[in-house]
């Protein structure tokens, strides 16, 4: 059965989807070659920057986020002919897709969860100390430290 919207064919999200989540890869891939090619001894510890131990390791992978943001938008307006504040304009049709995406997002977390066997899964931060600054990130204002 033909979509009513031509521009919402399976292999259009797909690919949407494919580019917007190996981005993020590519770009970490990338900044780790870089690192070891131009910053050999200078402190960085090119091992320890995709598990978000220090400040920089963390900035790493916020940087490796928002890179996915251009090439969301870059899809959005490419393969749907949509902008990208359609994904966040109210309406019916958007909250299905919202869900329909929260779904393939938790299918493909599952999926990796059961491949790697729950090998490499540990706890970064005590759940006290995570539940005291969950508020205040939420709100935008850390909390003042002494």
């Amino acid at each position: 059965m033909p979509s009513a919207n031509p521009t919402t064919a399976l292999w259009r999200i797909v690919l949407g989807f494919a580019l917007t989540m190996l981005t993020p890869a590519a770009l970490l891939v990338l900044l780790i070659v870089l690192a070891r090619a131009f910053a050999p001894g200078r402190g960085v510890d090119v091992a320890s920057l995709g598990n978000g131990a220090t400040p920089l390791a963390v900035l790493f992978m916020l940087g490796t986020i928002v890179a996915s943001l251009p090439v969301l938008a870059l899809a959005m307006r490419i393969l749907h002919r949509l902008p990208l504040r359609w994904l966040f304009s109210p309406g019916p049709q958007r909250w299905r897709w919202f869900f329909a995406a929260i779904a393939l997002v938790l299918a493909a977390q599952l999926a990796i969860i059961a491949l790697s066997g729950g090998h490499g899964a540990r706890q970064n931060i005590a759940l006290p100390l995570w539940l005291v600054w969950l508020v205040p990130a939420l709100a935008g204002n850390p909390p003042p430290t002494s």
